[in-house]
């Protein structure tokens, strides 16, 4: 009897060490998990019509979680008990399973305490997907902004000091996020969106911005919509006396 309380003191010592560390796994109600004010995923890429949430979900569903998500515990929340740090698709897919599935489906979660710091759950989410080369060029300027209007970093040349990133590379991404909204829907898919065409899309909005957004305009409605690449030459091309029709003509 000794023998097995002693074992029972020095489980529950491991756990809390564990706990401690971070590294406790936990199966949890993703209903009860929220997102956090810095989630750098675009809606897009969190539903269905992406390939590549689609074929997440369909893995998880036949397959089971291989990677927990990270989460921190929050107090406050009547909603929730947690708040993720890392594996935002993964938590979207849990619930769409969970709502989906007879008897729900459960996310398995590291517990990372260690996180209580904002600023420490942005990097962990950044390096994360550096490492995977998982976020487009506008998902990167839409984290970096959330950042600075969330007061996790004050400008431009804080992220790029803490991410390792060149202020230039951090700007350009933010660019691409800021261009106005009819740029974006004129691409469909802001995420199509190249670095490299920053420049001149803001060269031309410069010069001849009126134009440059009726001719976003008309190309948003375009059937079928032209790639990317076609969607940019038509922004940038020379101004005209009727602008959107040659547009229109040579796509």
């Amino acid at each position: 009897a000794q023998a097995g309380a002693q074992g029972l003191l020095e489980e529950n010592r491991k756990l809390k060490a564990e706990r401690a560390a971070g590294r406790v796994v936990l199966e949890l109600d993703p209903k009860r998990v929220r997102f956090g004010p810095i989630a750098n995923r675009d809606e897009r890429s969190l539903s269905t019509k992406d390939e590549a949430f689609a074929e997440l979900k369909a893995d998880l569903s036949a397959n089971g979680q291989e990677f927990p998500i990270k989460v921190r515990s929050v107090e406050g929340d009547p909603q929730h008990d947690y708040e993720v740090v890392a594996g935002h698709r993964r938590l979207k897919a849990a619930l769409e399973l969970d709502r989906e599935k007879d008897g729900g489906f459960t996310v398995l979660a590291l517990l990372d305490e260690q996180t209580a710091e904002l600023k420490s759950i942005a990097l962990k989410m950044f390096r994360e997907n550096k490492v995977r080369k998982d976020l487009t060029p506008y998902e990167y300027g839409r984290m970096f902004q959330k950042w600075i209007d969330a007061g996790v970093f004050r400008t431009q040349n804080e992220i790029a000091a803490a991410t390792k990133l060149s202020q230039p590379t951090v700007s350009v991404y933010t660019a691409v996020f800021q261009l106005p909204r009819e740029i974006h829907q004129a691409f469909g898919d802001p995420g199509q969106i190249s670095l490299r065409w920053v420049h001149e899309l803001g060269k031309a909005l410069k010069t001849r911005e009126a134009e440059t957004l009726k001719r976003a305009k008309e190309i948003a409605r375009m059937n079928p919509r032209p790639t990317a690449d076609a969607v940019y030459e038509m922004l940038i091309a020379p101004g005209d006396a009727d602008g959107g029709q040659a547009a229109q003509r040579r796509g």
